[in-house]
């Protein structure tokens, strides 16, 4: 029996120790296929997650971070234009043209759009281009702190063998020991982003500026060619009433006074019509001057049509233009970036906030544990009696006063934007009510006062013609008539303008 129970026990022992052996040896052939997972792959920011899984269990090693590091740094910093954009929707530029000078001229040479105008702007603006270009030069930034990280090494190890103090640190660096320190890098990388940040919104900025401008001057080309057709219009009338009064005169049913008073009407028109003419060369000037065109390239005529009459309500527009305006949001990136700047000055004056557990070598933390010869770790940082010639924070007294001096400044710009939202307020305010006021004045004009003061006017020549009213009469319709026709053209020019204006303050077209 005995004998039988000690047969069995050694099976069970040698059935389990072969279960365990297995499941070992599977354990260890895990570990060794094992690799960490690609964090930093130049397809990270477009890959899906099951895509990215299946990377990782095919086990590849992973790019350089640097190179890999760049790359994601460089598509987010790209995303960087999308912010605080000005025209919505806004133009893909994949999709815009290259506008030449020829093309562009094409464009223009018939028939005025706003939508070609803006899009042109966009594309040959000088400013606009400076800004972008300033924006592109921003994006170099990263590799000026990698270059300057590869310089600070090189000088690192160089100086090594000659610093001042007791003699050279013996031994090798290791790979634990890296130089920089990555939360610096983290922190100069994150700086950068700030700066692109704000070149982004600068180009914003410039865009919104030049589009706007552009706006102006097309409605100020709108309007010159509409009084020009008013006038036109009015003084043809003229002619034709300066032919009924000197037929009425040669039958003396008038005197000679109404004729003299239409002579003087008539040439006070033409003067106005001259005037109006000058006044469109200098307004098409400018539009080629916005569009960086030769001064000489043709301009045709606004598209016809009534300015946009829809207005979004006030309270709405404040809400969206906190969120969107691209000088509060360059302010708050502004603010953003002298918060990590006064973060890493105060890593080099203040203690650090981690233990300074990974600035030890790989041999000393081996040397952990009840059979360490020496401690794991130094009671204190490196000193010159050490042989590390150079104190713990070196800095520590030139930058004190500069960072008690930064932080004021800080608050003072976090006072400035909260300045900059009131402003906001305000701004948007006053130009919604002027431009819901020349909405509503171009909408009475258009619907009701051009049409009765026509048939006062067709009422009144007729009266003319029979001898039933006087000219003093006849000419007061004619006026009315006349400046009824000219302030809706006004209130249409102002319509778009106080809009344009508005988009301007919020940030955002609509």
């Amino acid at each position: 029996m005995k004998y039988i129970y000690s047969m069995g026990m050694v099976l069970l022992l040698v059935f389990t120790a072969n279960s365990g052996y297995c499941k070992y040896t599977e354990r260890v052939t895990d570990w060794e296929n094992w690799s960490p997972p690609a964090y930093f792959t130049h397809d990270t920011v477009n890959q899906n997650p099951v895509e990215e899984e299946r990377q990782q269990h095919k086990g590849k090693t992973p790019p350089s971070p640097l190179n890999s590091g760049h790359r994601i740094w460089r598509s987010k910093a790209s995303g960087l234009l999308n912010q605080g954009q000005f025209i919505h929707p806004a133009p893909d530029s994949k999709q815009q043209p290259q506008w030449t000078i020829d093309s562009a001229q094409n464009t223009i040479q018939s028939i005025l759009s706003l939508q070609d105008l803006e899009r042109i702007s966009l594309g040959r603006n000088p400013k606009i281009l400076a800004a972008r270009a300033a924006f592109q030069a921003e994006l170099e930034g990263f590799g000026q702190v990698a270059d300057l990280n590869a310089v600070l090494s090189r000088y690192a190890t160089f100086i090594r063998g000659i610093m001042t103090g007791v003699g050279p640190m013996n031994g090798k660096a290791g790979n634990s020991n890296p130089f920089p320190f990555p939360g610096q890098n983290s922190l100069k990388t994150r700086v950068i982003m700030e700066n692109a940040a704000m070149a982004a919104l600068d180009y914003q900025i410039n865009a919104k500026e030049t589009v706007t401008a552009v706006k102006k001057a097309y409605w100020d080309l709108a309007l010159i060619h509409e009084k020009l057709n008013i006038l036109g219009e009015t003084l043809r009338l003229y002619q034709h009433l300066h032919h009924t009064a000197s037929t009425m005169y040669e039958t003396g049913k008038t005197s000679y006074q109404d004729v003299i008073q239409i002579s003087i009407k008539t040439k006070i028109l033409n003067n106005q019509i001259i005037t109006l003419k000058q006044g469109k060369k200098a307004a098409q000037i400018k539009i080629l001057a916005l569009l960086d065109l030769p001064a000489n390239a043709k301009v045709g005529r606004p598209a016809p049509g009534s300015p946009e009459l829809s207005l979004p309500k006030a309270g709405r527009l404040i809400d969206l233009a906190l969120a969107q305006r691209q000088e509060i949001l360059k302010m708050e990136h502004a603010i953003k970036k002298m918060e990590l700047m006064i973060e890493m000055s105060e890593e080099m004056v203040l203690p650090s906030r981690d233990m300074g557990l990974s600035n030890n070598a790989m041999d000393q933390i081996n040397t952990t544990g009840t059979w360490a010869k020496k401690k794991a770790f130094a009671d204190q940082g490196p000193s010159a009696s050490m042989g590390a010639g150079k104190p713990k924070t070196p800095w520590f007294g030139t930058t004190a006063s500069w960072l008690a001096q930064t932080r004021k400044k800080l608050a003072a710009l976090r006072h400035q934007r909260r300045n900059l939202a009131l402003e906001t307020q305000s701004a948007v305010q006053s130009g919604w009510v002027r431009l819901d006021n020349a909405v509503r004045t171009f909408r009475l004009y258009a619907d009701a006062v051009v049409d009765m003061s026509a048939s006062a006017l067709d009422v009144s020549t007729k009266e003319y013609e029979s001898g039933r009213i006087s000219f003093a009469e006849t000419a007061a319709a004619y006026d009315n008539w006349l400046n009824a026709r000219l302030s809706r053209a006004n209130a249409a020019k102002d319509a778009g303008v106080f809009r344009s204006d508005l988009e301007r303050i919020v940030g955002f077209t609509f």
